[in-house]
């Protein structure tokens, strides 16, 4: 898991550890252990972290603490995302609860869940906060209507279920008016695909690769495309390609792409033959910028 931190740094979440990287030379830092999950709120001044048994807040860039909100008995948070405003934060559990607090208060004011039970792998909200998506580890996904406390959609049956043979698909990210929502569908055999979904399900369009994220204004949607050492732009009212993103020759692998909090940059984390890499690219024009290992 990798996000950009306000001050154009990189914070990196794996095996337990938060550390951060700088991209202008420097002491690179690790801030905590135990770490499942971090998410910064919408003004980069506070980040939540969560892992087995904790959620608390803490202040960026100085990462001291502000407190906790209170967790409902013994809990593992493995997922974090903060409401556009901030009035809201999200977390997802390895019980599959959705637990929702106002940040004001640190009051939980919402508990959602689905049965049978399933980790949660990943939170978007809506950019009015009135939609929330949730993604589990058996495979479903399901689009929230905050106000009502009732689902919208169910995307993806658990894998267990009835489906294509040997297909997957896995639901990435939410577009910001809560209406579209980008997963990749993986069969078997072949090629991954990005599909473009509508809130009840439906395909809006279809592409090679692996379906990432939203870009920050949402007209773009960015995914990893074969021989999958490269980023590309497709817009999205009708999935034409607009950019290829390419590192460095070395670079053999992409394993995920993040564009900047202000759309001018776009992050690349992968692997060449000495470990891992990350590439910044210039987001308007694809020009590699810097990489660092």
């Amino acid at each position: 898991m990798a996000e950009w931190a306000p001050d154009g740094k990189i914070l990196i979440a794996a095996n337990g550890l938060l550390a951060r990287f700088e991209l202008e030379g420097g002491e690179d830092s690790l801030l905590d252990r135990r770490v499942e999950a971090f998410a910064f709120s919408p003004d980069g001044a506070r980040l939540a972290v969560g892992g087995v048994g904790r959620l608390e807040f803490r202040s960026y860039p100085d990462f001291a603490g502000l407190g906790a909100p209170p967790l409902p008995g013994p809990t593992v948070v493995t997922a974090l995302a903060w409401s556009s405003d901030g009035a809201t934060l999200a977390a997802g559990t390895a019980a599959g609860h959705i637990l929702l607090w106002d940040t004001q208060d640190n009051e939980l004011w919402a508990d959602l869940n689905v049965e049978p039970a399933s980790g949660v792998e990943r939170l978007r909200f809506s950019a009015d906060a009135r939609r929330l998506l949730t993604v589990f580890a058996d495979g479903r996904a399901i689009l929230w209507d905050l106000e009502r406390r009732e689902e919208v959609h169910r995307y993806a049956p658990p894998r267990d279920e009835k489906a294509e043979p040997g297909t997957a698909t896995e639901l990435e990210d939410l577009s910001a008016d809560g209406r579209l929502v980008l997963a990749t569908r993986t069969p078997e055999q072949g090629e991954p695909e990005v599909l473009l979904l509508d809130d009840r399900g439906a395909v809006e369009w279809k592409r090679a690769g692996y379906g990432v994220e939203f870009t920050r204004d949402a007209a773009g949607v960015l995914a990893l495309v074969a021989p999958f050492r490269l980023a590309a732009l497709y817009q999205t009212s009708d999935a034409a390609p607009l950019r290829v993103f390419e590192p460095p020759e070395a670079v053999r692998t992409l394993y995920l792409v993040r564009q900047s909090p202000d759309g001018k940059l776009l992050l690349g984390v992968g692997e060449d033959h000495q470990g891992q890499v990350l590439v910044v690219w210039d987001f308007a024009t694809g020009a590699v910028l810097k990489t660092r290992r």
